[in-house]
């Protein structure tokens, strides 16, 4: 009778392959307390935080509590910041942990909170940010203020591996582009540029084409502040 393969029969090599592929959330719920070996395993693979609407307040707890002793294996973060039983996710996992491996950072539907300006300051010491994207509908309103302060810590930041930026979300951003030192290693740019005609318009580009020598893709929408459905793509 040939033998039967069993799942721990399974090289490590081959288990890590696996766990790469699994978000964080999946990966201690289903392999944190099964043995010694496992256990061992989880302290060398590099992890995926993936965060939902979808997920409740519990899981959140779960994850953030394993990720203790794991966070500096998590190389990305997906985020939406508002659950269907709790908001303001963002903030909660920031405080708790320092992602200094950090390379993908995605950040969707941020709630507005005086939280967020400590994700901001955090952001800064990502040394490893490969990319970074914020996605934010128009039904949730975010200060200009938070997207002023973001937005300058993201085209400022001094990571030397940082090649992609996506900013969804409405902003006056000529004169932003203008005044400040743009991070020189930016490879692909995405951005919604929001304001008057006379200060937006097609040569609200014409900084960003200067300053970012290395820009391979540039994808510009720009909204009339005076009729927000006129858009142009570049």
């Amino acid at each position: 009778m040939d033998k039967i393969t069993q799942f721990e029969d399974f090289s490590d090599e081959l288990f890590l392959e696996i766990f790469y592929y699994l978000h964080a959330l999946d990966l201690f719920m289903a392999f944190s307390s099964l043995n010694s070996r496992i256990s061992s395993m989880l302290l060398s693979t590099r992890l995926h935080v993936v965060i939902s609407k979808l997920h409740c307040r519990d899981q959140i707890k779960f994850l953030s509590s394993h990720l203790t002793h794991h966070k500096h294996q998590v190389i990305s973060i997906s985020i939406e910041d508002r659950l269907r039983d709790y908001s303001s996710v963002i903030p909660y996992f920031f405080n708790q942990h320092k992602f200094i491996n950090l390379q993908s950072c995605a950040f969707y539907s941020i709630c507005p909170s005086p939280n967020f300006y400590t994700v901001i300051e955090e952001l800064k010491n990502l040394n490893n940010l490969v990319s970074f994207r914020i996605r934010q509908p128009k039904d949730i309103s975010l200060s200009d203020t938070i997207k002023q302060d973001i937005s300058k810590t993201i085209l400022k930041h001094k990571s030397l591996k940082l090649r992609s930026i996506e900013f969804i979300f409405h902003y006056d951003y000529p004169k932003l582009v203008t005044n400040i030192a743009i991070n020189q290693t930016v490879t692909s740019l995405h951005m919604v540029f929001h304001g008057s005609t006379v200060s937006c318009s097609i040569y609200s580009l014409l900084p960003i084409l200067r300053r970012y020598r290395a820009l391979r893709i540039l994808r510009i929408s720009i909204t009339n502040q005076e009729n927000s459905n006129t858009r142009q793509a570049v």
